[in-house]
């Protein structure tokens, strides 16, 4: 009976906080994408939105975009796609799908670690409902984060049903084969670190487990060692190795990692600092952000401060290790799974985020709640007063996170909430003038970028973006004089960037001079000489437009580049080499009509007779011809032209005719003329010859 309604208890209990946190996050589902990472992630990927294909899968193991690997992250994006396309509530409503199934698999967790109801359910409810987690659930990007949970809380499980099973009364056994929960312990924490690399430290966490509530240590001489717990997670201690490799590296291939100008001192104060930081949002959760600046130089009584509270907790909890473990257990769980985000390895310019404590902050809810229990468990007239406590703090979380959420459900709400609470930061204001920007609030827009800059002083996306505005505006010379000393890469595409702006607006010199200073930078950038060398030719530069594609052949010997270098060429009185190009263009492309045409024309007219080759230019212009189904007037007289170089006078006057009718219906009088003017030479006998 008693087991009956144990499970009575658990059943409702899950369907309660299910519930519960279904309800407080479903104004999520309502929000739109927002412009921090999910243009990166979802809308703006050159992958995702193309769905599960076998190629997109691929490129998810294989890829370090953004700065991660995290490959079961995109597929998971991609999956979405498969069944929401890009509508934002579905993937929304997936996030909150495996946040909610988080918060349950929370509870079983620590049921079948501790047998404790209440306590697990309460646990679970601080996690399910605490305003800091907002930010891993409302933000699509962040689907790594309780991705990388669902599968950590997974392993952890399946962990503790292996250790639950295999230990003896009082001591943990001997390492012999492992069993299929060990396994799949195993994979999901494989799975885990493929989602987000966050639970590095989850052997770590298992030792700790060990410990309390699983009891697989026994203090005692003789009795057990740590030699055989370490053994038993040597493989994962191993997926730990590797994923922190590979994801050093991927972050620093990406340059997501920002080590060069912060000395280890500093990020070592931030570190001591951001653990009390997140302590203080844990419990009284105000003020929250997309993004915390980064404090380069914290005040030294700020860092000692913080030193000495982070020591003193910690001998504090090691006092009672042996009377209350589960101290110890929760406060090592929140230091340890926050060392991988705390910042010693810088990454990104944030000094906290929220999304860091998703996991760590389960260990300070397991310690506060058991604290609690065992005050309760000693003056059983409190009872009553924590039970009102818990459920007003857990409505009071509830209606927080509601509050929370409505800062995610569009960019200019989440943006300004951001500079609101937590001060500027060059990234924020870079983000804020894009968007309005978009918005056609120029001036504004503007205003964002320079105080990214007053900010961050090297920030080359923000100088670009304002040199972009700056182009726009027609203030040229400050425009070019912001992307003066940018990094290699970002001074690259704002010269052409600038180029395209000042084409628009008809500044062929200023835009030659943008094109010509990015070449350089990128010498073999084919795209870059074929628009450089175009903008030349329109100039009437033809010397140096043909420099350009000559060198553009070189890399890029394809049927346009060398059409266009035939046409400068002849313009320079080059015909022989133009010619080489000509019969090259058409040799890559064969029913191509126009390098056909003008092959013909020149082999047809062209002053110098050694280059006249009258069948050779009708072969040519015939082909040309029925490739435009003879409705091109301009055709039709390099045809007449070649007919009559080949002596066929009586086909040069009749096809003279047909061009000069099909121009005067299509409105172009001079072709009309000039037909008019070789059916003269063609009845007295004489072909059309260019002087």
């Amino acid at each position: 009976m008693d087991v009956n309604r144990s499970v009575h208890k658990s059943i409702l209990l899950y369907i309660l906080l299910a519930c519960v946190t279904f309800l407080t996050y479903w104004p999520a589902v309502r929000c739109n994408f927002v412009i921090l990472d999910d243009p990166f992630y979802v809308v703006s990927n050159p992958r995702v939105p193309g769905g599960l294909s076998l190629e997109n899968i691929v490129w998810a193991f294989r890829t370090g975009f953004a700065g991660n690997w995290h490959p079961i992250t995109w597929l998971s994006h991609m999956a979405d796609i498969e069944v929401f396309g890009l509508n934002p509530a579905g993937h929304h409503l997936t996030s909150l799908f495996l946040h909610t199934t988080n918060v349950l698999l929370l509870f079983w967790l620590l049921q079948i670690m501790t047998a404790r109801i209440y306590c697990s359910a309460l646990v679970a409810a601080l996690f399910a409902l605490h305003p800091v987690h907002v930010e891993s659930v409302a933000w699509v990007s962040e689907r790594k984060d309780v991705l990388s949970t669902f599968f950590g809380l997974l392993s952890l499980g399946f962990y503790a049903r292996y250790a639950r099973a295999e230990r003896g009364p009082g001591v943990a056994p001997g390492i012999g084969r492992p069993s299929r929960d060990y396994c799949l312990a195993l994979l999901f924490f494989a799975l885990s670190l493929m989602s987000k690399a966050m639970l590095v430290t989850l052997p770590f966490l298992m030792l700790l487990l060990d410990y309390w509530p699983l009891q697989r240590l026994v203090i005692s001489a003789g009795k057990q060692s740590w030699l055989h717990l370490l053994w038993e997670k040597a493989p994962f201690f191993v997926l730990t190795v590797i994923s922190s490799i590979v994801t050093f590296f991927v972050q620093r291939t990406g340059g997501a990692l920002e080590l060069r100008d912060i000395p280890l001192r500093n990020r070592l104060a931030n570190a001591l600092i951001s653990y009390v930081r997140y302590i203080g949002k844990l419990f009284w959760p105000s003020d929250l952000a997309a993004l915390y600046p980064y404090h380069r130089a914290w005040p030294l009584w700020h860092v000692l401060s913080a030193a000495l509270l982070v020591f003193a907790l910690s001998l504090v909890v090691v006092s009672f290790a042996r009377k209350k473990p589960f101290l110890a257990v929760g406060w090592f769980w929140y230091l340890g799974t926050l060392v991988p985000v705390i910042g010693i390895v810088q990454v990104g310019e944030q000094s906290i985020a929220d999304r860091y404590t998703y996991f760590p902050s389960i260990g300070l809810c397991i310690a506060l709640i058991w604290a609690v229990a065992c005050l309760a468990h000693h003056w059983r007239w409190i009872k009553p007063l924590i039970a009102t406590a818990a459920v007003l703090l857990l409505a009071f979380f509830s209606i927080c996170a509601r509050n929370q959420i409505k800062y995610w459900c569009t960019s200019l709400d989440l943006l300004t909430h951001t500079l609101t609470v937590a001060g500027g930061s060059a990234m924020i204001h870079n983000n804020m003038g894009i968007l309005l920007e978009s918005q056609n609030n120029l001036t504004e827009a503007k205003e964002h970028f320079i105080e990214a800059i007053r900010l961050e002083p090297a920030y080359d996306r923000a100088r670009f973006n304002l040199a972009r505005i700056l182009a726009a505006e027609g203030r040229s010379q400050d425009a070019v004089s912001e992307i003066t000393g940018m990094s290699r890469a970002w001074e690259l595409e704002a010269h052409q960037t600038l180029a395209k702006i000042f084409q628009e607006q008809m500044k062929t010199n200023e835009a030659i001079s943008q094109l010509a200073a990015a070449i350089p930078l990128d010498p073999t950038n084919a795209s870059l000489r074929e628009s450089f060398g175009l903008l030349l030719a329109e100039q009437g530069k033809t010397a140096e437009a043909s420099e350009q594609f000559a060198a553009l052949v070189q890399m890029r010997p394809d049927p346009q580049s060398h059409y266009h270098l035939a046409l400068l060429l002849l313009i320079q009185g080059k015909a022989e080499e133009s010619i080489i190009h000509y019969k090259e263009a058409i040799r890559l492309k064969p029913d191509w009509p126009e390098p056909l045409n003008d092959l013909a024309w020149l082999l047809a007219t062209y002053s110098r007779a050694e280059l006249r080759d009258g069948p050779r230019a009708v072969e040519l212009a015939e082909r040309a011809c029925k490739l435009t189904n003879f409705r091109e007037a301009r055709f039709l007289g390099t045809l007449d032209a070649a007919y009559a170089e080949a002596g066929r006078f009586t086909e040069a006057m009749t096809t003279a005719e047909q061009a000069k009718t099909l121009a005067l219906a299509a409105g172009n009088k001079t072709i009309a003329a000039l037909a008019e003017e070789r059916l003269k030479l063609y009845r007295s006998g004489a072909p059309f010859h260019r002087q």
